[in-house]
């Protein structure tokens, strides 16, 4: 796989076991993951599951929530090893929240998703 190598010495492994643990030992931190729900811009009336799609030898992603854009002062910032989604059960205000997602493996963390906001109302 692009991106991907390990060298493995103990001569005892069969050749396609040995192949298949070196295409998936990653050598790059992840690409950044697409954001799926809850869609930009959606007014909630409960906390959100966000749901996103994984990228490709993350391991785990950090979450990031914040009621402002520039994320200077998150609300939220996790590390989860859910590799797709996360319920919010932090306490949030009324009003709007931005959220986005970074996968991380044994290299470091990728860069973050684009941002997603949604509207907590109720």
């Amino acid at each position: 796989m692009a991106g991907y190598s390990t060298t493995i010495v103990n001569t005892t492994i069969p050749n396609a076991l040995r192949q298949a643990i070196n295409d998936m030992a990653p050598t790059a931190v992840p690409a950044a993951p697409t954001l799926s729900s809850p869609t930009n811009g959606s007014t909630l009336t409960q906390l959100p599951k966000l749901i996103w799609n994984q990228a490709a030898f993350a391991y785990s992603y950090r979450i990031q929530i914040d009621n402002n854009s520039d994320f200077s002062s998150p609300e939220v910032n996790i590390v989860t090893s859910n590799l797709w989604n996360y319920q919010v059960a932090q306490s949030l205000n009324n009003g709007t929240h931005y959220w986005r997602v970074a996968g991380i493996n044994d290299i470091g963390q990728g860069s973050f998703s684009s941002s997603f906001s949604f509207i907590i109302s109720g």
